[in-house]
């Protein structure tokens, strides 16, 4: 499937948002934390610093 410029753009904007997640995690102690913390940790950066909105809340009923 041949991509638009629109398209790669969009890609391009994901793989930023997604970057500055792991780069924030990186900064991290995780150690002793629930997936569940980290998750809740995770979706408040995207939702309040990257003002984004988490791929697949929502999707399938994932709340």
């Amino acid at each position: 499937m041949v991509k638009t410029p629109e398209d790669l753009a969009l890609m391009r904007q994901s793989g930023k948002l997604l970057a500055a997640v792991f780069d924030m995690l990186d900064t991290q102690d995780l150690a002793g934390r629930s997936t569940l913390q980290v998750n809740d940790l995770v979706e408040r950066f995207i939702t309040e610093d990257l003002a984004a909105r988490p791929a697949s809340k929502g999707q399938y009923g994932f709340q």
